[in-house]
């Protein structure tokens, strides 16, 4: 049995009928209004979302411009590196004086925009009267906005275009000032010049190569939104100058400043250099340095290179090219070939800025009379600063008349320096490394206080050139046991008296682990720049290339390349104690480097609470 459905229908029974559209127009036009107000509504807010985003990213990057402009000012240096990516091509790149100028104005940000982790904004300044506004691009880091080279999104595609003259390389972003550069190009271009490649960067820290003219080449300049535009958006008067300055240089003069004893000999170089690789009419001038101010400051902006000791004042100050794009793509520059110790000291902040030349190396000369006749041991091979020290002293004693016999004499500072580097180091084998920090600097400025005055004389308060007479003066008395000079000065001194030769010496550590005969010696390194100035960046960089082959200009200084050294015979044609104590020292030797020329000054040890 079963449950039986009746599955019968009713015909009375039927679905609802679909209601009907309505004609009430008022109802449509009730829904037409909400629509318009909804759609209204999202619209404004869309818009106010995107307005306050702006404000808010303004806001923040002018925050960032406005710290980046006090730390400029006040040559904050720590400051102004945080608010920069970690990019040393970049960060040299500020030192442009274009960039140091705009760094240090007041800056508004007009627009900005962002995308995922960048953003760049239009930046409006003034300078000399006149309105100026550019890009700047930022990087958020996780934590904060920093200013960094260049975006991966603003430009566009890179654009190629072909002109009677050669190619215009440009990003998509400034395809609308395409005729206007060809036709600049066209009107400044040398007629003897073959078809060229003129380039404009999407970054502010470019690989710059520059045309010669007579030569295929490329013009690389970064783009006209880096340098400036005027207040109708249009490439200003810098961007237009510095193309015509690597389009037709002003002039086919090359000066180049050298130290007065080497002009004759760097002329003669200049001459083979000229008639073997410069084009047409250039020429290169050789200008003696006793001609021009004791600054460089006054006068590297007027030359286009020189052979000089550099500082960081003249990187910072933007008086010095960046140079590390130039012999990173140089085949012909051998960057293996220099002694690792004068290779260091052509970098600052991971950038190259110098091509090393030679380094002055001191050694400490001493007295084999005075050692006998106090009963003092010479100094050997294995000699520390605690025998150094106490040599000094059993050596130094008063003189009739209120003069002094001294234990030992410094004219040039070294000693001082070695005892910071020598302080505490195991360093056996080179190249040692020593850091420079204030604790180094406070053992050394210790040192010098307990000697200076018993068993050294004081010349801190001295000029240079009076501390060099003073020097002179001792020794032509021979009122010195030891003193530190210069290995050219060997026979001079060898003429006065029987004489012997030492490195600086070493730590307590170096001694005990045995192994090496000379403590770590200061190296003076000099080298060869290019001017920031210069209109001749790519023919200077060749010449400074050919000098680099070629033997130092100063006597018995260290060839900065081995293949020179060995050219030269440089190492066996040292008298016999010198070249055991200069092979003994040398392999220990540690730079100066650039930045490191304030960490002991005179200055400082006439007043050890001097700043370093």
């Amino acid at each position: 049995m079963g449950i039986d459905f009746n599955w019968q229908t009713e015909d009375g029974i039927a679905p609802p009928a679909p209601p009907g559209k309505s004609s009430n127009p008022l109802a449509w036009l009730v829904v037409a209004v909400m629509a318009v107000c909804l759609a209204v509504a999202i619209w404004f807010g869309v818009r106010y979302w995107l307005e306050h985003r702006d404000d808010d990213l303004k806001a923040d990057l002018q925050a960032v411009l406005d710290l980046e402009q006090q730390a400029a000012q006040s040559g904050d240096g720590e400051l102004f590196l945080s608010l920069q990516t970690n990019d040393p091509a970049w960060i040299a790149a500020q030192l442009l004086p274009r960039n140091q100028v705009f760094n240090q104005a007041e800056r508004e940000v007009t627009r900005a925009r962002q995308l995922e982790g960048e953003a760049w904004a239009n930046v409006r300044w003034r300078e000399d009267g006149e309105s100026w506004q550019r890009i700047v691009f930022f990087r958020w880091d996780g934590r904060e906005w920093r200013r960094s080279a260049g975006s991966e999104s603003y430009w566009g595609e890179t654009k190629r275009y072909r002109y009677d003259w050669g190619v215009l390389v440009m990003p998509a972003s400034d395809i609308d000032w395409r005729a206007r550069i060809s036709r600049f190009v066209t009107d400044n271009t040398p007629a003897n010049t073959p078809h060229l490649t003129l380039i404009l960067e999407t970054d502010d820290a470019p690989a710059l190569e520059y045309a010669t003219p007579g030569q295929v080449g490329e013009v690389r300049l970064p783009s006209p939104r880096f340098w400036g535009l005027d207040e109708n958006g249009d490439p200003g008067a810098l961007f237009w100058s510095a193309l015509a300055a690597h389009l037709n240089p002003p002039t086919t003069t090359l000066r180049f400043v050298v130290p007065d004893a080497a002009a004759f000999r760097y002329q003669g170089l200049a001459q083979t250099f000229t008639q073997a690789y410069l084009p047409g009419d250039y020429t290169i001038e050789i200008i003696p340095l006793g001609s021009q101010p004791a600054d460089p400051r006054a006068w590297l902006p007027r030359v286009d290179g020189a052979t000089l000791t550099l500082t960081e004042s003249l990187i910072t100050g933007g008086y010095v090219r960046d140079l590390t794009e130039m012999a990173q793509g140089d085949a012909q520059f051998d960057q293996g070939d220099f002694y690792e110790q004068l290779w260091q000291a052509a970098w600052w902040r991971e950038r190259m800025w110098m091509v090393p030349s030679h380094a002055i190396m001191n050694v400490i000369f001493y007295s084999l009379h005075a050692f006998q006749a106090a009963g003092v041991p010479q100094p050997d091979a294995d000699w520390t600063w605690e025998d150094l020290t106490a040599a000094a002293r059993a050596l130094s004693q008063p003189l009739p008349g209120g003069d002094r016999y001294w234990g030992i004499m410094d004219t040039t500072g070294d000693l001082t320096w070695g005892f910071g580097l020598n302080w505490e180091s195991d360093c056996i084998q080179g190249p040692c490394l020593p850091d420079l920090n204030e604790e180094r600097r406070e053992a050394a400025l210790s040192w010098y206080t307990a000697n200076v005055g018993q068993t050294l004389p004081d010349i801190s308060f001295l000029t240079d050139e009076e501390r060099e007479l003073a020097g002179l003066r001792w020794l032509m008395l021979q009122q010195a046991a030891m003193w530190v000079s210069s290995p050219v000065n060997y026979e001079v001194e060898l003429s006065r008296m029987p004489l012997g030769v030492v490195p600086f010496p070493l730590s307590t550590a170096q001694a005990s682990a045995g192994g090496t005969e000379g403590g770590i010696t200061p190296l003076h390194v000099s080298g060869f720049v290019i001017s920031q100035d210069s209109t001749h960046p790519r023919l200077m960089w060749e010449w400074l290339r050919y000098l680099s082959y070629t033997s130092p200009d100063k006597l018995r200084s260290v060839p900065a390349r081995p293949s020179v050294a060995a050219k030269t015979i440089f190492w066996c044609r040292l008298p016999g104690q010198l070249n055991a104590t200069l092979c003994a020292a040398f392999p220990l030797a540690r730079a100066i480097r650039i930045g490191e020329e304030n960490w002991l000054t005179w200055q400082q040890l006439q007043d050890p609470t001097a700043p370093a």
